[in-house]
């Protein structure tokens, strides 16, 4: 028995009212009628055009990063993005030319659940993406009360718009005109129209148009060329919701394996652990006591380290201090060492004598490996400088 064939089921609004088309390859499409907008699981559902607002940016960009950030800049600034997030459109990139994009916004209704109550379809996108438009042309269609108008370039949808189908033909006229002259002078097409396609099912008279347009049935849907990125809300939710579900009994499930081989294991390892702090515990203790051991001898080398230091010895120290010493003009009063710093003091005829002599003894050769510190010198009544200078190992 041969399996029955399954196609993709869309659901879209035409002339006289609802209608679900079904597609299966290498078969006729079929359609019945519907009384409501009612759309379910592995539907895909065409979002009729009034309720999606076209919006057609040329960028001066051709960057990927630069482009996106442009698009964000551009949504927010007519109020359909904040907070840098742009929840409810999807982006078409249409064209490069000249360093520049054309990027083509479609930006769905935030209340989309309540439009459509009845509608939660896998897949959405705006029903004027959902025909087989011709190429470099203008298709007029009728979705319920309203007239629909969709522009390509190239192939590509790059325009639709609405109007009350009640309206006068000089209305509907006016309407189309006004439409393609700005989308020319914005550049986002670059020629009027090659061809203007009617659905049969309109009324050709009361669209008024100045010359005669290409009248046929559109036809079924065509998916070739759609994008279908877009969710309302309530759709990313649920999915979520379901993919948490998944992601719960996933990690439910690998928790009990886990546990069941800790439990396995945890008696071995607890045990196997006591030894090894038993083991460490010991080996701290014989440390720590040879530690005790040795502190008082470490302290002693400490102590004699620098003694025996030939480049620390006092007198070698005081002879390079005497050496540096100018004929006149500087006279010592203390000369202090000890093992953290070496201190001279002394009286100078003035605070540039003082300074020359600190300049001299920072310099000797032999003690190159000391840094020498001077404060200002103290000025004395009888007008001559006291100065200290205080030298520490490096």
């Amino acid at each position: 028995m041969s399996k029955k064939a399954t196609g993709i089921r869309v659901v879209r609004q035409w002339c006289n009212g609802w209608e679900r088309w079904e597609l299966i390859p290498s078969s006729p499409a079929t359609v019945r009628s519907l009384e409501l907008a009612v759309a379910g699981e592995g539907d895909v559902f065409a979002v009729p055009a009034r309720q999606v607002v076209a919006v057609p940016l040329w960028l001066d960009a051709d960057d990927p990063a630069t482009v996106d950030a442009a698009v964000l800049l551009e949504m927010e600034v007519r109020g359909f993005a904040s907070e840098g997030m742009m929840p409810d459109t999807s982006a078409r990139h249409i064209a490069r030319e000249g360093g520049r994009t054309l990027v083509v916004i479609a930006v769905f209704p935030q209340d989309f659940e309540k439009r459509f109550p009845d509608v939660a379809a896998q897949r959405y996108d705006v029903s004027a993406a959902l025909l087989p438009l011709d190429e470099n042309a203008l298709t007029v269609w009728r979705e319920g009360g309203e007239y629909v108008a969709a522009y390509t370039r190239d192939r590509d949808l790059v325009h639709w718009s609405t109007w009350d189908a009640a309206a006068t033909g000089r209305e509907i006229q006016t309407w189309l005109k006004s439409t393609t002259l700005s989308l020319l002078a914005s550049g986002v097409i670059t020629r009027r129209p090659q061809q203007i396609v009617v659905d049969d099912g309109l009324s050709v008279s009361d669209l008024g148009f100045d010359h005669s347009p290409v009248v046929r049935p559109l036809g079924p849907p065509a998916l070739e060329r759609a994008k279908c990125d877009w969710r309302p809300a309530s759709a990313v939710d649920a999915e979520r919701r379901k993919a948490g579900r998944a992601r719960f009994r996933r990690i439910g499930l690998a928790v009990a394996v886990a546990y069941a081989l800790i439990v396995l294991v945890a008696g071995s390892y607890l045990a196997w652990l006591n030894v090894q702090a038993s083991h460490l515990s010991s080996e701290v203790d014989v440390l720590q006591a040879e530690a005790t051991q040795i502190q008082p001898m470490i302290r002693q080398w400490q102590s004699v380290g620098p003694s025996i230091d030939s480049r620390r010895f006092p007198l070698e120290i005081l002879r390079q201090v005497v050496e540096s010493l100018p004929p006149q003009g500087i006279r010592l009063t203390i000369f202090d060492v000890t093992p953290e710093r070496i201190t001279v003091e002394g009286e100078a005829v003035s605070a540039s004598h003082a300074a020359k002599y600190f300049e001299t003894v920072s310099h000797q050769a032999g003690m190159a490996d000391i840094d020498w510190q001077m404060p200002p010198p103290a000025l004395l009544p009888n007008n001559t400088a006291r100065f200290q200078i205080v030298g520490t190992s490096r």
